[in-house]
């Protein structure tokens, strides 16, 4: 059997994070980077329609999970407005008198 690419992975941080939980899951794997394929270094990014940071590679048998956990990863990704997230409430830290020490 031999493996295929299944994914275009964002960016870097991405790449790592799927690489993690594919470890940990024993799932077989490999993330070629497009800057290390031969269009790549070719033509450099952006160019064919290449986008993104990477391929990830894997076997058919494994696409529906490998799927299931890189939108698992997907979701999970820090906010980058936050302006929607709930701040604690401000307290007041009174400054301490050098003379009352």
């Amino acid at each position: 059997m031999k493996d295929k690419p299944l994914f275009d992975l964002e960016n870097q941080f991405e790449a790592d994070l799927i690489a993690q939980v594919l470890k940990d899951h024993g799932i077989p794997y490999r993330i070629a980077p497009w800057e290390n394929s031969y269009w790549g270094i070719l033509f450099g990014e952006g160019v064919l329609g290449m986008h993104g940071y990477a391929k990830l590679w894997g076997y058919d048998k494994d696409k529906e999970k490998i799927a299931d956990l890189l939108d698992q990863v997907r979701a999970s990704r820090p906010i980058d407005d936050f302006s929607v997230i709930d701040r604690p409430r401000k307290w007041r830290i009174k400054k301490l008198n050098k003379e009352n020490d």
